[in-house]
């Protein structure tokens, strides 16, 4: 049973897990929001709603939680780990338990949010795989608390201030959500835990499938056991996707030689004036071939754009990605992950919720530029994307990443990995743990 809060960016990793275990010979059932009833279906799994006061539409949260549009970005995020994350947690382990009473299951495969799937392993009790939506985000000395965009800091200096920061963290960010935790374990019987829930998240299930290679994240030595990096899924080829008229120019840029730099500003936080206007404003009189990716929001709200570049409301990445020479992106987890499996170095520009962490991160790992900033000015884009299309090392880090956990290899390595955890019942140990045992 397959289960994610009723959020793109939690869906898609799971979902992605649907056809390989469908092709693989295993019947799948996927508990999530309505809007993604037939994204479910047509991967192949057989869905079933999330408790209905629960389920809300993604692109929209405040229609949701009015209260929620008034909050600053701080108090957003602790706002939305607290409502969409925690306070379903309850009535999420309620109905998952109910429909394993109706059908059992041989184990539960849950994205990192839906947190009632913890509540699950406790009760049925049934095997947990829990899906990595963003950066190992547990606290450790070894590495900067999430959400402060900080860079790494090694020996004692950076674990001293790693300590006092996850000391803030714990009570400033997580205080809240740790209360609402414990009141929603209480409601099905469960005691409190220490910690903040993502450090119950990623270190309690028996098996944690984080969807980057180990070169996109920050070394460390505390790694969980169960922690497996099994890279980023292959993106669908588009094959029923029907290109734009201009997507012959793409292509002919791209065999002469050209650069051509894919933009996008993402799904949610896709206000066109944060990056995609200064980006094409930046690139405008450059020997460039520019993509604009709206995500979804009106090409219209750019208005005229220069001769060098082409915009769409949508592009499959899987089409796209391979014909460019650098992606500028906001930052998301899952956009950076897939550009970095197409072997495309990158320029980004985030610092709402965990982007700011991932920016820091690309930097860190040498396949791109941080640009520090989620509005940056036109001339740092510019100078930053030629530095990277011109620099060849950016891609070959990028390669070097992809090459650790090679996308096409990703889906084999994920269901033998959770084939295991249904077999056996047990922790699926990674390979340093099972070389210190």
């Amino acid at each position: 049973m397959l289960a994610a809060v009723p959020v793109q960016g939690h869906v898609n990793p799971v979902l992605s897990l649907v056809r390989p275990l469908v092709d693989a010979g295993h019947d799948v059932r996927f508990v999530t929001g309505r809007h993604f009833e037939e994204k479910v279906t047509e991967a192949g799994a057989r869905f079933f709603p999330i408790p209905e006061q629960h389920d809300f539409d993604w692109r929209d949260p405040d229609a949701k939680f009015p209260e929620r549009a008034k909050l600053s970005r701080v108090r957003k995020l602790q706002f939305d780990m607290e409502k969409t994350l925690v306070a379903p947690a309850a009535d999420q382990a309620r109905n998952i338990l109910g429909l394993l009473a109706e059908e059992p299951a041989d184990a539960l495969v849950a994205d990192l949010g839906f947190v009632g799937a913890n509540f699950v392993q406790a009760l049925a009790p049934l095997p947990l795989a829990l899906c990595g939506v963003t950066l190992l985000p547990y606290l450790s000395p070894q590495v900067p608390p999430p959400g402060l965009s900080l860079r790494l800091r090694t020996g004692w200096a950076g674990r001293l201030r790693n300590r006092l920061l996850n000391a803030v963290i714990r009570r400033a960010v997580f205080g809240g959500t740790t209360r609402e935790y414990a009141a929603q374990r209480a409601k099905v019987g469960l005691p409190p835990v220490k910690g903040t829930i993502f450090d119950a998240s990623v270190i309690r299930p028996e098996l944690f499938l984080e969807f980057c290679a180990p070169g996109a994240e920050y070394p460390r030595t505390d790694l969980p056991p169960t922690v497996h990096f099994v890279g980023s899924m292959p993106l669908p080829s588009g094959d029923s996707w029907e290109p734009p008229a201009w997507w012959p120019e793409l292509e002919a840029a791209r065999r002469a030689g050209r650069p051509v730099v894919a933009v996008s500003q993402g799904t949610v936080e896709n206000d066109p004036e944060m990056l995609l206007k200064p980006a094409i404003a930046g690139l405008a009189g450059e020997d460039v071939f520019v993509v604009a990716v709206m995500g979804g929001g009106d090409p219209a709200a750019l208005g005229e754009v220069p001769a060098n570049t082409r915009v769409a409301r949508y592009l499959p990445y899987g089409r796209l990605l391979p014909l460019c020479s650098v992606f500028v992106t906001n930052g998301g987890f899952g956009s950076v992950q897939t550009s970095i499996a197409a072997g495309l170095p990158l320029v980004v520009a985030g610092k709402v919720d965990d982007k700011g962490d991932v920016a820091a991160r690309v930097e860190y790992a040498g396949c791109g530029i941080d640009l520090r900033s989620d509005r940056p000015r036109a001339a740092a884009v510019r100078s930053a994307v030629l530095r990277v299309a011109g620099d060849p090392a950016y891609r070959a880090r990028a390669e070097e990443i992809r090459a650790q956990a090679p996308p096409e290899e990703a889906p084999g390595r994920a269901v033998a990995l959770l084939e295991r955890l249904a077999s056996t019942g047990a922790p699926v140990r990674n390979a340093a743990a099972a070389q210190r045992a």
